[in-house]
């Protein structure tokens, strides 16, 4: 209790302690009001997006009397669709996939399909996977432009939480980008936060950036290699690792998605772990982290970094209950000048930031 009232002391406005009592009131409670309470207030935009916690339990009780089940999208969520349908005894057909390099291959046991060849009149159910609204209102119209009946389409993003994805991590009233930037993407996934990152560089007029991406993940790393070949041109150092205290192998579980972690038990996988201030010499302006509750021991390993340089920070703290204590104390403690604000990107659990500027 010494520690929560020490850490709302340094939160810098109304917004930041009230998201950070009613965040720490749902960690010890369980209560979903508590989020809700947040949405109300500070996330509007989301509150006409229904969402309890369970919800994803929906999409396989809705197909569980489906027989032929089409996945399109082969994304990260259609990856993992096949593992969710299998679960609940169903067996999907195939993929669908515009993406014509992909025709022909397998995923998870099926061939992905151009969706011109399939026949969606003779299939019962179609879970569109990409996340993005705009992409799925596209693929919507496909479809039914191809025979599938509207009741046989259901979009997994209807099913799980829904993110402010565009100020995650950037929130506009918090962070400001300048020439010269030096951006670490600590969990980077598919690129997709470094992505926006330069979006953002654009969008504010800022001609010289750097970006130095850290992703674990076998699978992941892959993906953000692929999207590398097709931009050779950009500012973009990729590793290999994942972010901690040290240099070092720790074991991990690799899930292909935004679950893989770090983990004490012994798995079959383990990475190479690296602490940043062993990997850039020269000065860091922005720092990025979302590794799954491996943020403080990631801390940890850039202290002289953040200590020399006080970039921006905005990390994650929601993966562990502790963390919405430690981190900020730990950030103060390196960097006492530093200001504090904490802000809420969903309408779940997930996607509490921590900021320090």
């Amino acid at each position: 209790m010494e520690n929560t009232e020490k850490v709302l002391s340094y939160l810098e406005d109304e917004q930041s302690r009230f998201i950070y009592q009613k965040r720490v009131e749902y960690n010890e409670t369980g209560d979903f009001r508590a989020i809700n309470a947040i949405v109300e207030r500070y996330v509007p935009g989301l509150q006409d997006k229904t969402y309890y916690p369970g919800m994803e339990s929906r999409l396989p009780e809705l197909l569980k009397d489906k027989k032929n089940i089409v996945i399109f999208g082969s994304g990260m969520n259609g990856k993992t669709m096949p593992g969710t349908l299998r679960a609940h005894g169903m067996m999907p057909t195939c993929y669908a996939d515009n993406a014509k390099d992909k025709w022909g291959t397998m995923l998870e046991g099926l061939e992905i399909k151009d969706p011109a060849k399939i026949d969606f009149r003779e299939v019962d159910a179609v879970v569109i996977t990409p996340f993005k609204r705009q992409v799925t209102d596209a693929i919507r119209k496909q479809l039914t432009e191809l025979g599938a009946k509207e009741e046989t389409l259901f979009c997994y993003n209807d099913f799980c939480s829904s993110v402010l994805e565009w100020e995650l991590y950037f929130d506009p009233d918090i962070i400001r980008l300048h020439e010269d930037e030096v951006f670490v993407d600590a969990g980077a996934l598919n690129l997709e936060t470094s992505m926006r990152f330069m979006e953002a560089c654009r969008d504010s007029h800022v001609q010289n950036y750097r970006i130095h991406a850290f992703e674990p993940d076998g699978a992941s790393y892959e993906r953000c290699r692929d999207m590398l070949k097709n931009m050779p041109d950009a500012a973009i150092t990729l590793y290999h690792a994942g972010l901690w205290s040290e240099d070092t192998t720790l074991y991990f579980e690799e899930n292909g998605n935004a679950a893989s972690r770090i983990t004490k038990e012994k798995t079959g996988t383990s990475i190479k772990t690296a602490a940043l201030d062993h990997c850039i010499a020269g000065p860091v302006t922005f720092i990025k982290m979302d590794i799954e509750g491996a943020e403080l021991e990631a801390l940890k390993g850039s202290r002289e970094i953040i200590q020399r340089y006080r970039p921006r920070l905005a990390i994650s703290a929601y993966h562990k209950k502790e963390d919405l204590v430690e981190l900020p104390l730990y950030i103060k403690e390196l960097v006492p000048e530093y200001k504090l604000y904490i802000r809420h990107y969903s309408n779940a659990g997930v996607e509490t930031v921590l900021y320090a500027v």
